[in-house]
């Protein structure tokens, strides 16, 4: 299993009417990538300065990589709010790595304690991973 977390989610999808939706988005955009090993697991509240945060694991190491490079960084505003020629805050990039799943929590931990501006990814992969 190679465990992947994701942040900065688009703000249509963490709207309170839909939020309970969030795991099944999560998993149906996941597995256009390969299989998920398990369900995606939404975590908040004690990490709210970071937002809603959430982990699933591929099954397969070369699955989540390709999620993470086509998801990490990816402008999730809509195409009037791109044409409008403003640039997309840090926020409004989807945000997605590989981390070791016996880490998650001191991961986040340090996400919390960066600097505003540094990169988040580096150094944090997977068991077997490159």
């Amino acid at each position: 299993k190679v465990t992947v977390l994701l942040r900065n989610f688009p703000s249509s999808w963490l709207a309170a009417e839909v939020l309970p939706q969030l795991g099944a988005r999560i998993s149906a955009l996941l597995t256009k990538f390969g299989r998920l090993a398990s369900k995606p697991k939404v975590l908040d509240g004690a990490m709210s300065s970071l937002g809603i945060v959430a982990t699933a694991a591929f099954q397969a190491q070369e699955d989540a990589v390709k999620a993470i490079q086509a998801l990490d960084g990816l402008d999730w505003r809509s195409p009037a709010e791109v044409d409008a020629g403003r640039p997309a805050a840090v926020h409004e990039h989807f945000r997605a790595e590989i981390v070791n799943p016996e880490e998650v929590a001191s991961r986040l931990a340090q996400l919390l304690t960066a600097p505003p501006g540094l990169p988040s990814f580096g150094g944090w992969h997977s068991e077997g991973a490159a």
